[in-house]
């Protein structure tokens, strides 16, 4: 079935250039390996493990200019982390990377966290992928940990439960998502 949305989300992309296609966490790394993935772009498992709980994504100077400083809505996203830092829940293994020469002239990186380089990317009014999950609250997000972490050594599920109690940018990454559909 992933190569069958593979090609699915290939063909939309060349075939219906105004059409907007956003992803979020497995729906970023099949929207890379599927549209980014001739240029060289893979997603693998992260070498540095599991990305959990609440972490601040330290945001490009194109996404700030692209998200936070403009748009035709009056929305203005207020981030809690810092006005170049966006907070969200994480629960992921996998990641994609991005070839030594960078993406495609069109396309830019959202941002990255100390654990994951590539948190997102975007090609502006077309295609929009967060890792994060800013559709998870706190409660989802423990709920998803308890699943993952069920056979997890014990010090390191509690360590993963209690960070996830943080605030996030959950509100502001959904402006930037509405945003970017409308």
């Amino acid at each position: 079935w992933i190569h069958k949305l593979q090609a699915y989300l290939t063909m939309i992309y060349h075939t219906h250039p105004r059409l907007k296609i956003f992803g979020s966490c497995f729906g970023h790394r099949i929207v890379c390996q599927s549209l980014l993935g001739k240029f060289g772009c893979k997603v693998e498992k992260n070498p540095k493990g599991w990305e959990l709980d609440v972490h601040g994504i330290r945001l490009t100077e194109d996404s700030v200019r692209r998200f936070l400083q403009q748009g035709r809505l009056k929305l203005r996203p207020v981030l809690t982390c810092s006005p170049e830092m966006m907070c969200l829940q994480f629960v992921h293994a996998d990641h994609v990377t991005i070839p030594e020469e960078g993406l495609p002239k069109s396309w830019k990186l959202i941002g990255e966290t100390k654990q994951c380089a590539v948190q997102g990317v975007f090609e502006p009014s077309r295609v929009l992928t967060f890792q994060g999950h800013f559709e998870f609250d706190r409660f989802v997000n423990g709920e998803t940990v308890k699943v993952f972490g069920a056979k997890w050594e014990p010090e390191v599920f509690q360590k993963a439960i209690d960070a996830i109690d943080a605030d996030d940018d959950a509100q502001a990454a959904a402006e930037i998502v509405l945003r970017f559909l409308l």
